[in-house]
């Protein structure tokens, strides 16, 4: 069993996928008609936690997958305000609920590009100095959160973003669980 770190609604799992899981699912990303089964896989481990959290009113039959690449010298910081459900998701007569993000590349393809979340505090480092950026003994995103296989799952409406890519590119993708309006 992978490694498995759980803060408020976020459930992160390192090594999730396989390499061979990774491969095939890059393959699908590529050419939608070919066959993916760890869609499924990543779609229950959503809908399990959904379970045990939330308990949204959801739709898994149809998720939707979007490729997300970042490329050297990108950034998607989280703004400063409070992130606020925008009426364009509230509106939708079926919004987006549910969030995965799979990591798709090796760390030592890029430098740079970790993801970020406005209410999961990112892993603590020491500088040049010895000094600790970040408290390592409060919650905080794992260090192995931007390796290939991991996943993040977090509710729709958290604030997320990532890094400065610094040198190569990060390439993610997103699978959405949408349902029925919020009431």
């Amino acid at each position: 069993m992978s490694e498995v770190v759980k803060h408020d609604f976020f459930c992160a799992k390192k090594d999730f996928l396989s390499k061979e899981e990774v491969e095939q699912f890059k393959l699908f990303l590529d050419r939608k008609e070919v066959e993916c089964g760890c869609i499924n896989k990543i779609v229950q481990s959503m809908v399990d936690w959904n379970q045990q959290t939330l308990k949204f009113d959801i739709s898994p039959m149809l998720p939707v997958i979007l490729n997300y690449t970042a490329f050297e010298a990108q950034v998607k910081s989280t703004p400063a305000p409070d992130h606020a459900i925008h009426i364009g998701n509230i509106a939708h007569p079926n919004p987006a609920k549910w969030v995965a993000i799979v990591n798709l590349h090796d760390r030592d393809e890029v430098q740079g590009g970790e993801l970020t979340f406005r209410k999961w505090a990112p892993t603590p480092y020491k500088d040049n100095f010895g000094n600790w950026r970040g408290d390592p003994n409060k919650p905080h995103v794992p260090q192995w959160a931007n390796e290939c296989g991991s996943i993040i799952i977090y509710p729709a409406m958290v604030e997320n973003g990532y890094t400065l890519v610094t040198s190569g590119t990060a390439h993610r993708a997103k699978v959405l669980i949408n349902g029925p309006q919020f009431v």
